[in-house]
């Protein structure tokens, strides 16, 4: 066989064997869970949704406003990051915005090697409104 045709075979059982120890690597911890829950409040003619996911083990939420209540310009939106602690969610981090029609992206980012479960929770607060504070919460991200 040709220096060339060794040289070919090296690299082939090389690919080979690096791929067989890629498949028989343990994997990294990935997070499970996470997504979007949406909440319609028909009554008051506000929708929105609160999701949550991970990427590179910190945890991504984010919300989107897709209508914005009836006599409800001038109000608020909190959102919390909670994480799950002693049997009950702690707030880790919350902020405030204006009721505005769209996708906030991202809100808030953890540190890398955020491990736990956590949860993203979208309240509107309505300023000039008979309706009491609305929520909803996204489904619970595993990290």
């Amino acid at each position: 066989m040709s220096l060339r045709g060794r040289s070919v075979s090296a690299l082939a059982g090389l690919a080979v064997a690096s791929g067989l120890i890629l498949t028989m690597s343990p994997s990294a911890m990935a997070s499970s869970g996470g997504g979007c829950h949406a909440a319609n409040y028909k009554a008051s003619g506000w929708k929105f949704r609160s999701c949550i996911s991970a990427r590179n083990n910190v945890v991504r939420p984010d919300f989107y406003i897709d209508k914005v209540g009836k006599h409800d310009r001038s109000c608020y939106i909190q959102v919390f990051l909670t994480k799950k602690a002693d049997g009950g969610w702690r707030d880790i981090w919350n902020h405030k915005y204006s009721c505005k029609k769209g996708h906030v992206p991202y809100s808030m980012k953890t540190p890398r090697k955020a491990h736990g479960d956590y949860r993203f929770d979208v309240a509107v607060w309505p300023l000039h409104s008979a309706f009491k504070p609305l929520g909803v919460h996204s489904p619970v991200l595993h990290n």
